[in-house]
């Protein structure tokens, strides 16, 4: 029976759809049986191609076995004293004593370079022998040296199809005969035999030219015969294969094969197709028949469980009309233990629906009355809040938004939130906040509070701090942002970056000061002092030019003043130097510093090596205040090398970089510092290149460690800065 729904649609009936489930379940059973059947047909076909595979392959091993054997016999003989002193009939005594009661091994052949047999185990020696039929192939051996493995031929003794191991002779480290030893086409037939194959299936044995050698099939002999051409090419391709073929008398065979990479021999096994799919049929039909009675038993299972199914939801669903006339519900007897469960459930429903019904209005009483305190916490915040959708429309704004964007909240619910920042932020904004959805999880920020520009209607932007986290609330995503009016903060950060340009300027400017006025002191020491100093020592050569007028310990007395004025003119010479550097003002930045190392290893003794990019020789151009403090700063790093490092090199580079920036790095071999010398109050001069470099926008970086020597890195912009 089936019920109409409110469109008329027929719904149908519990048994149907119980019944259409059975049909469902049995079909992937009835495709999974043909799948099974088909997979095994593959299976047990794979296994007997692999056990035919193994047979053609170890007939390849026993023949390949018998070669070796061969071989390792005709090396033995070829290594006799007979043939050494060249007793070819004592040769002949022990070769055929060798193969007496050997069954398998036919005769012995002993060859001169012509091809001429010597020796032929099968005739008595002395009598005439003929020229071997392998004359052309053993010509190989004599030139290389190397055994062989002949190919099928008719013996001019024996008249049978012989194969033979060919090893050389050699005589006084030459190539003296060619022994051979042969093996009857019956010798092989029998190793064929002794393998045992199933009685319908053949075995073949192909020499390198693709001649039959020996075939286990009386009633097919093909010997010396040539395989089909497919075969040949097939052999030719691949060491080891299968290929389906057919029979001279026309009946389809699966034929393996597998080549010996020591002869160049194959072994080919052939199994009638029919013998192979009959064996494979067999053991699929047994598999599809226990899995079509499989299938019939779980048809007949489902279906009687179905019917039970059905009844019982009959049973329930009479149960739930009565809930819903609101009348006492009995609890039926089912047969179901799922469905008595849901029976009994449905007889406590009715109670517990009457609790659930009071409870939610208790409930409801309660959620409006925590949407109250919330909507007053939302409208009481400082900052400005807005709550956004998937679609980033706003869906709760409170009054502080309201006030910084001038529109009513009423106007900002489903207003766009791009509506709120200016249109070129529009493509940025919608990026971000895609990136930022695509990672789900609970709660979460964004990131650190970042600061945006916001427009207002009437056009005004102004700069805003925004923290935006993201939270799944039933299902939908929404976005909260909390954002902030910087306008002030941002005029109290412009007002301060002005006031430090202003106080660098200063910084700036009051060293400049310092230059002339070490500059000043140095033109009075050098017009005043050193004048003076050079006067007195004038006078005191006139003094003691009248030696024979002045005692002896007056000219002593002299003599030692003018020694004292000369290392005072010296010292006051180095300090006009350090206070005003000639070099620095004549020659530029690159040779002030290269006669200050100079001068630095004169005087400490140890070795110094400057290292300035072409680029700066090339334009050496700099700024002198910038030239002034690098030369300052290498000034004060190679004192405190002096009196702190205990180095024996010093490394100095001057390089310039593509960000418009120069670097003087200068390096030592010294005994390193440690964090505590970094902290002293003189802190080595650090504090005062600090300082020094500061004033032009500079940098300075310290890299150092006990034992490990000192590096510093003085960065300054090739440009000062301007306030």
């Amino acid at each position: 029976m089936s019920r109409s729904t409110d469109n008329d649609k027929p719904v149908p009936a519990l048994w149907t759809l119980l019944l259409r489930l059975v049909l469902a379940c049995l079909l992937p059973c009835a495709v999974a049986v043909a799948a099974m059947f088909v997979h095994q047909y593959q299976i047990e076909r794979t296994h007997l191609e692999t056990v035919t595979q193994r047979v053609a392959t170890n007939l390849r091993h026993a023949i390949d076995s018998e070669l070796g054997k061969l071989k390792f016999m005709a090396v033995s003989l070829a290594a006799t004293p007979e043939l050494k002193s060249g007793d070819l009939a004592g040769f002949h005594r022990r070769a055929s004593e060798l193969l007496q009661g050997d069954t398998r091994r036919s005769h012995v052949v002993l060859l001169d370079d012509s091809g001429q047999m010597r020796i032929n185990t099968l005739l008595p020696m002395g009598e005439p022998l003929p020229r071997s039929p392998l004359a052309q192939d053993v010509q190989g051996l004599f030139r290389t040296g190397q055994p062989f493995v002949s190919r099928l031929f008719t013996g001019s003794v024996s008249g049978q199809f012989t194969l033979a191991v060919y090893v050389p002779v050699r005589v006084d480290d030459k190539v003296a005969y060619a022994l051979g030893i042969g093996l009857g086409s019956q010798s092989i037939d029998q190793l064929l035999r002794e393998q045992q194959l199933p009685q319908d299936w053949v075995a073949t044995v192909v020499d390198s030219q693709g001649i039959v050698a020996a075939r286990t099939d009386p009633a097919q002999q093909s010997v010396a015969r040539p395989v089909t051409a497919a075969l040949a090419a097939q052999i030719a391709r691949a060491p080891e294969g299968t290929m389906e073929s057919t029979t001279p008398d026309g009946t389809p065979v699966f034929t393996y094969y597998s080549r010996s990479p020591l002869a160049g021999w194959s072994v080919v096994v052939e199994a009638p197709r029919a013998s192979i799919v009959a064996t494979l049929s067999r053991r699929a039909l047994v598999i599809a028949l226990g899995m079509a009675l499989l299938a019939a038993f779980c048809l007949v299972f489902a279906t009687h469980t179905a019917r039970r199914i059905a009844t019982d939801v009959t049973s329930i669903q009479q149960q739930g009309f009565a809930i819903a006339r609101g009348q006492e519900v009995p609890e039926p007897a089912v047969q179901v233990r799922e469905v008595a469960d849901v029976a009994h459930a449905l007889a406590q429903a009715s109670v517990v629906l009457n609790q659930r019904g009071e409870n939610l209005m208790r409930t409801l009483a309660s959620l409006e009355l925590s949407d109250a305190r919330l909507r007053g916490i939302f409208d009481s915040a400082t900052d400005a809040i807005i709550i956004a959708d998937e679609s980033q429309h706003i869906v709760m704004a409170n009054r502080a938004a309201s006030e910084m964007f001038r529109r009513p909240v009423d106007a900002l619910i489903g207003l766009p939130v791009e509506q709120l920042m200016p249109e070129r932020h529009w493509e940025q904004h919608g990026l971000a906040m895609r990136d930022f959805g695509t990672v789900g999880g609970p709660a979460r920020a964004m990131g650190r509070a970042q600061d945006v520009v916001a427009l207002r209607p009437d056009g005004e932007e102004f700069p805003v701090e925004a923290a935006i986290s993201q939270l799944q609330v039933a299902g939908q995503r929404l976005y909260t942002a909390i954002l902030r009016d910087v306008t002030d903060r941002r005029r109290a950060e412009v007002a301060l970056l002005r006031s430090e340009a202003a106080v660098r300027q200063m910084v700036t400017a009051h060293d400049l000061v310092q230059e002339n006025e070490r500059k000043r002191i140095a033109r009075e020491l050098h017009d005043e002092l050193q004048q003076s100093v050079g006067m007195i020592r004038v006078h005191l050569a006139s003094a003691d030019a009248q030696g024979a007028e002045t005692p002896a310990r007056i000219r002593a007395l002299l003599r030692d003043i003018d020694n004292l004025a000369a290392s005072a003119l010296a010292s006051i010479r180095r300090i006009v130097s350090d206070l005003r550097p000639p070099v620095l003002e004549d020659l530029g930045l690159a040779a002030a510093l290269g006669e200050m190392c100079t001068r630095f290893t004169e005087r400490t003794g140890i070795d110094t090596d400057l290292d300035i990019q072409p680029e700066i020789l090339e334009r050496p151009e700099v700024a002198p205040s910038i030239a002034f403090c690098l030369y300052r700063v290498l000034q004060e790093a190679l004192n405190n090398v002096a009196k702190h490092a205990r180095a024996d090199t010093v490394e100095v580079r001057l390089v310039r970089a593509s960000d418009g920036h120069m670097t003087l790095r200068v390096t030592d071999d010294g005994c390193g510092m440690v964090d505590d010398d970094r902290r002293k109050p003189d802190s080595f001069g650090l504090v005062g290149m600090q300082e020094r470099l500061r004033t032009v926008g500079g940098t300075l970086r310290v890299v150092s460690a006990p034992g490990d020597g000192t590096t510093i890195e003085a960065t300054v912009p090739l440009e000062p800065p301007i306030g």
